[in-house]
């Protein structure tokens, strides 16, 4: 079975996947964007597509309620998973941080309290965040995403559980094709 998510491996989208279809041989498609996954599964390249659609911190996530309306794909079910962000990296010196816009929003308290004067960056994904970290093997760079991410790339959890909410969670829909 082939299914589209927003992210990489160990994304929280891969986790929400895995959770939904936990029995299935799964085939991933990494997707860099929300719109790339309602895409795919329009052409039927996929069997189903995964993308959160709101956040308990957040609210909706915009771009995703539009691409619903424009696409009209059929929604499987939905599910919830709670979501812990982390610091990920070499040290706590840091001044330039990497994530998803979603994840340096739902951190924004911890990084006004904490790292203030640090260069926030947005990337497409926050294990791929992690991923560009670990390559760059400077301790002035961190990322924020799950303890799995850093595990993954090798790198430590400096700070745990940095979200705004302790009860962060996000919800996900499963779609497919409407033909």
């Amino acid at each position: 079975m082939r299914i589209a998510i927003q992210g990489q491996q160990y994304s929280f989208h891969y986790v929400a996947t895995l959770q939904w279809f936990e029995n299935d041989s799964i085939d991933f498609v990494y997707c860099k964007s929300f719109e790339e996954v309602f895409q795919l599964v329009r052409s039927s390249s996929v069997d189903y597509g995964v993308v959160a659609t709101h956040n308990s911190d957040l609210g909706d996530i915009e771009i995703v309620s539009a691409l619903i309306t424009s696409y009209q794909p059929t929604i499987i079910d939905t599910l919830t998973l709670r979501v812990e962000q982390n610091l990920i990296g070499f040290s706590k010196d840091i001044d330039e941080i990497y994530s998803h816009p979603v994840a340096l929003q739902q951190c924004s308290i911890f990084l006004e309290q904490h790292y203030p004067n640090a260069k926030l960056v947005e990337w497409h994904d926050t294990v791929g965040a992690v991923e560009y970290i670990a390559s760059l093997k400077d301790p002035s760079k961190a990322a924020i995403a799950s303890n799995l991410a850093g595990e993954e790339y090798g790198l430590s959890t400096i700070a745990d559980t940095i979200n705004n909410d302790s009860e962060n969670s996000t919800d996900f829909i499963v779609f497919s094709n409407t033909n």
